[in-house]
Parts: C-alpha cells; sequence; structure tokens
C-alpha cells in the first residue's frame, strides 16, 4: 500500500472485506448500506495509512473503523431524515433456542466495545480471521502461550457479558457461534469495486461523505465515550436511538419486531415498570353465575444476573422478590416465605401475561411469550394504536405455552422504543365450570438502566419474623 500497489491492496480487500461488511451489516440490516459502508472504510484506509503506526493491528483497526463508520452512517441518515430505503431489509433467520447466534448476534458488537483495545484485537484475529494462537501472537507482539491467555480472558469477558443479559451459553458454544457466523460473504462485485477506490475518483459522492464525516468524527474523539459503554447508537442521545430504531422497525414482518423486542429487553442492566391490570371473567354459556371484572396494580424490578422484585400496589398485600443469592421468598397472606428451589420460586414470575417482560429480559428459552408469539402460525400485525399517547406496532397471535394453554394475546410494542406498552390477553380456562379471562395489562412508568442495588429488590421483613421454607400451596 505504501507504494500504491493496486495488487497489494486487492490482496489486502480480499483479506478483511468479508469481516468490515458484516459489522456493516449487524449495524444497519440492510446489503447495500452494508455494501457503502465497506466502502467507506477503505477509502478512511487509503486516506490514514501513512499515519498507521507498526504497532498498530491491522484487523482490529479495520474493525474499529468499520464500527465508528456504521454509527456516523446511521446517524447521517437520521439528520437527512431519509424514509426511502435503498432495498428491502434482509429477511432474519427464525430464532432458535438450540442455536446461540441468533441470540447473541444483535448484542455482539457492543460486546466486543465492552473490551479493552488488546482484547478485542486478540478476538477479531482469533474468532473473525480464523488466525492460529500463533499468528495472533506474533500480530500483538508477544508469544503464543501469553496470546492464549489474552484471548481466553477476553472470550471470559464476552461470555460475561451476554450472561448478565440473560444469555447463558459455555465459552465453547459462544467462540463456536461467533467464528461460524460472525463474518458474511460480501458479493465479489462489492470486492471488485472496493479495489477501484485506490484511485478514489470511483468512489460515489456519498460514500467519500460519509469517510470524511467519519474521519472527522475520529479526530474529534465524539464517538470515544459512547464506544467506551458499548453503546453504539446512543452517541447520538436517547431521540436519535429512537429514531434509529423506528427506521429500522420500518418494513420489519411481526416476527422481526418481536425478535427486536428480545433482543431489546436482553440488553438492558435493569427494567422497572407499573403493571395496571384489569380481568374480566366470563362464564359459560350453561354455567350459573355472571362473572366479575377485578382490577389492581403492581409495581416489578428485574436485574442482572437474577435479581427481581413484584409486589401489590393496591389489592392485598403480596410480593415475591431475590438478589440472585439461591434463595427465593414471597409474602403472602401476611405470611413470609423463602425456598431455594428456583423452579418452586420463581414460576410465579414467568406466567403470562405478567411474565411476558421478566422472561424476555432473562432469556428464558421455555414459557417465554415473546418468543413462543413469534413463531405463532397465526401471528398477524393489526392496524396501529397509541397507548398512553406512544404509537405502537399491534401484534396478535396464539402463542403454545405450558400455561396458560388457550390464549390468544395482542401486544401494543412501542414504535420508537420497542418496548411493550399494553398486552391483551384472552385465556379459556378448561376449569369445571368452564370460563373465560380477558386480561388488559398496561405497563407505565418505564425506566431501563437505572442506578440500583441488591437492596432495590429486598421487600421489608420485620425484625423476628422466621419465614415458612417452603412456598405456600394446598396445604397452607
Amino acid at each position: 500500500m505504501e507504494n500504491n500497489s493496486e495488487d497489494a491492496f486487492a490482496e489486502l480487500v480480499a483479506r478483511h472485506i468479508n469481516k468490515i461488511y458484516s459489522v456493516a451489516l449487524r449495524h444497519t440490516r440492510n446489503p447495500h448500506q452494508a455494501e457503502e459502508i465497506t466502502q467507506a472504510v477503505f477509502v478512511i484506509l487509503l486516506k490514514k495509512a501513512r499515519a498507521l503506526t507498526k504497532n498498530t493491528v491491522l484487523s482490529s483497526w479495520l474493525y474499529q473503523t468499520a464500527r465508528w463508520t456504521s454509527v456516523t452512517f446511521i446517524r447521517s441518515e437520521i439528520r437527512r431524515a431519509q424514509r426511502e430505503r435503498e432495498a428491502h431489509m434482509q429477511i432474519l433467520s427464525e430464532q432458535t433456542e438450540s442455536a446461540p447466534w441468533e441470540q447473541i448476534s444483535p448484542l455482539l458488537d457492543n460486546a466486543m466495545a465492552s473490551l479493552a483495545e488488546n482484547d478485542r484485537a486478540a478476538v477479531v484475529l482469533r474468532f473473525f480471521d480464523g488466525k492460529t494462537m500463533s499468528e495472533v501472537g506474533e500480530a500483538l507482539a508477544t508469544n503464543e502461550e501469553a496470546a492464549k491467555k489474552r484471548v481466553n480472558r477476553a472470550v471470559e469477558k464476552l461470555r460475561k457479558f451476554f450472561s448478565r443479559r440473560g444469555l447463558v451459553w459455555p465459552a465453547a458454544a459462544l467462540t463456536a457461534a461467533i467464528s461460524a457466523n460472525s463474518v458474511q460473504a460480501a458479493s465479489p462485485q462489492l470486492a471488485s469495486s472496493v479495489v477501484t477506490l485506490a484511485g478514489a475518483q470511483a468512489a460515489k459522492v456519498s460514500t467519500l461523505a460519509l469517510a470524511d464525516a467519519t474521519v472527522k468524527a475520529l479526530f474529534w474523539g465524539k464517538l470515544k465515550s459512547a464506544f467506551a459503554t458499548g453503546g453504539c447508537v446512543l452517541i447520538a442521545g436517547a431521540a436519535v436511538a429512537s429514531a434509529v430504531l423506528l427506521e429500522q422497525n420500518r418494513a420489519s414482518t411481526p416476527a422481526q419486531i418481536l425478535n427486536q423486542v428480545q433482543a431489546r429487553y436482553a440488553s438492558f442492566s435493569n427494567y422497572s415498570a407499573t403493571m395496571k391490570t384489569s380481568v374480566a371473567t366470563a362464564l359459560s354459556k350453561n354455567s350459573p353465575g355472571t362473572g366479575a371484572t377485578v382490577a389492581d396494580a403492581m409495581t416489578i424490578k428485574l436485574g442482572r444476573p437474577k435479581l427481581y422484585r413484584a409486589e401489590e400496589v393496591t389489592g392485598a398485600p403480596w410480593a415475591m422478590w431475590s438478589v440472585g443469592d439461591g434463595n427465593y421468598w414471597m409474602f403472602f397472606q401476611n405470611q413470609y416465605y423463602r425456598t431455594n428451589d428456583e423452579q418452586l420460586g420463581s414460576e410465579l414470575l414467568f406466567f403470562a401475561p405478567t411474565g411476558i417482560i421478566p422472561a424476555a429480559f432473562f432469556g428464558k428459552t421455555s414459557e417465554n411469550a415473546l418468543k413462543a408469539l413469534s413463531i405463532s402460525p397465526d401471528l398477524a400485525r393489526l392496524p396501529d394504536e397509541q397507548i398512553g399517547g406512544v404509537p405502537c406496532y399491534t401484534l396478535s397471535g396464539s402463542p403454545r405455552l405450558s400455561f396458560p394453554q388457550n390464549m390468544k394475546l395482542t401486544l401494543c410494542i412501542g414504535k420508537q422504543d420497542l418496548l411493550v406498552r399494553q398486552a391483551r390477553a384472552v385465556m379459556v380456562m378448561n376449569a369445571r365450570v368452564p370460563y373465560t379471562n380477558t386480561v388488559v395489562q398496561t405497563h407505565e412508568s418505564i425506566l431501563i438502566n437505572q442506578r440500583l442495588s441488591k437492596t432495590d429488590f429486598i421487600h421489608p421483613i420485620p425484625a423476628g419474623v422466621k419465614p415458612f421454607d417452603t412456598f405456600p400451596g394446598p396445604q397452607n
């Protein structure tokens, strides 16, 4: 490159283009936009090549530049308020419970951004580029054993990042998924067009402008604090982040929207809300009585890795909580209960519709209403609604859950923030006297990523009170 050799540049493009294209594609979900970003990255390389030192790990530098360029592109798209896409968003694969890639993919680049530079370089070289440990060590100016230790430490940091967001996978499964899926093949035409950029005149005006904007952003350090916290799109503030979500979801299918909602909740460090619920019970035609309607409200707090607190605020006092220490607590009918059986202690937390948010937040693989709804055969998008003044997508279907088994679920999801604003469930209960429950649950006062400590998840217990070492059941 120093001698402006087109052959050398073509070889460099062939070596790194898939990695750069894949980073851009994860940010934009649009192949055409990803190609433009890829071209811009190589323009930046041509402009900055002479400034790179011998100690620069080129592969890692290109990865980081691809992320910066992707964010710069998204900001410019929002600023110009462009509502038309160059092509439809690439159809996402249906999410499966057996493979981690579909779950970690939306968070991968944020996870990579949380690593120190040397750790990130080690991961890029080992799992994105497929280098041997010896080659990683050589690129990092160290020996093979030191490179192996650095890679293992970096992988453990990534594993903890995903684990805190409810995505628990062994390190081996995590690295296998990243190695197999993180780099997708760019088209041969894109590689050819990038090579022509060695002369710079062939690049589109928009590509050159994007490259210049990224270089300026790098120079002024506007992205430094945002990438230090891993919030790629948050650099422009909450308003830009919401606009990006709205633009990216404009052409999404109902299943895609639900998968993105799942990923959104999985990315939060904590979540708090007030849930106002009304339940209307209608008895079968052959049953005596007329049914009834009740209403109540409860607050819920969720935190990482396994912290939660849910309690009634309008009806009979009731609460359940855990601070992630293996103990699960309940306050019910003026009695305190405790168990170390996780399934028994937390199963009430995940029953739909109240359990929709906890199941998404903690990444439950079973009894997850969002996942079940996304693969429901009758999933459909209904006319948009407004809940509490928030414009919402309205999605409806029949998720298959063990409880309740016969449920028609309708979710109103904020268009800008992808948060569930209201859940409506019609449940046919096959009891001795069949009846139907119609539940409407509205989520208000939503707060995310607040400064919370373990004490915020503890329901106070009066001094001297001894809890029962089981949860309430028929015998109580």
